[in-house]
């Protein structure tokens, strides 16, 4: 499964379709997934996770590149809502 990288953040806020999902509780999956760092371009392996929220589900992979500094990966481009 390809993982795409959505951005990162070192603050406690980042939003997927307009859910800030550091404000939601996040939901293990039990599954990894094998990610590209965008600067160091070295594997990671960050943890699946899912937020039901306002009737929609959001399913990322999450990790931290370094201390506080997450990084945030989904499987499909096609299903964001940049609006």
């Amino acid at each position: 499964m390809q993982w795409h990288f959505l951005g990162s953040t070192s603050n406690d806020t980042f939003f997927i379709n307009g859910t800030d999902i550091f404000k939601e509780n996040w939901i293990n999956t039990r599954e990894t997934a094998n990610v590209t760092d965008p600067l160091y371009k070295t594997i990671k392996k960050f943890t699946v996770w899912t937020i039901i929220s306002e009737c929609k589900e959001l399913t990322f992979a999450a990790g931290e590149f370094s201390n506080n500094v997450w990084g945030i990966y989904i499987k499909e481009l096609s299903s964001l809502n940049m609006i």
